[in-house]
């Protein structure tokens, strides 16, 4: 067996979607209009999120959108070391760093960018505060288009097997908010 650490985002693969909508797109910049599948947010009103194919499109052609999961407890991280790991087409990609110990930051703590094979940007994977709150987030240029299979966060500077929990304790989990 492969050592794997707990993941400490929520639904992180994309299977709970307590709302039973098939795709999301138009979800951004109207307040509680944002979220798509139990737990992650987009800002956009052109990114769209597509349930079965885990399909992530940034259809404007002016703003950068981002489709994140806001982490609970924070406080619980300052000062750790956290690594944000993820299969984006179906490729392991990750990114880590050090939490700071207060949550004055309103900016990126780190980011990796996800190429093709053309060396060609698809997406950021980001560790960073917006408004205060932590969380992880993939950064979409206009235009591009991932599928994302699965998205960890834990504490630590390396990145363990993704392991998902059981169905039931991840639907417990989203239905504290939704």
């Amino acid at each position: 067996t492969t050592y794997s650490n707990p993941n400490i985002l929520i639904n992180g693969d994309f299977t709970i979607n307590q709302r039973g909508q098939s795709n999301y797109s138009g979800q951004g910049q109207t307040v509680g209009k944002g979220y798509t599948v139990d737990r992650w947010h987009s800002n956009l009103t052109w990114l769209k999120f597509d349930v079965a194919s885990k399909t992530l499109t940034n259809n404007d052609t002016t703003y950068w959108g981002y489709f994140r999961q806001y982490i609970e407890n924070q406080k619980a991280l300052y000062g750790k070391a956290v690594t944000f790991s993820s299969l984006v087409n179906g490729v392991r990609y990750f990114i880590s760093t050090m939490i700071p110990t207060n949550d004055t930051s309103t900016s990126t703590l780190v980011w990796t960018a996800v190429k093709n094979e053309n060396n060609e940007e698809l997406c950021h994977l980001e560790i960073g505060f917006t408004n205060n709150k932590l969380n992880v987030r993939y950064a979409m240029p206009m235009g591009k288009s991932i599928t994302i299979d699965e998205a960890k966060l834990e504490i630590g500077n390396v990145a363990t097997a993704f392991r998902p929990r059981p169905y039931a304790d991840e639907l417990a989990m989203c239905q504290r908010y939704y």
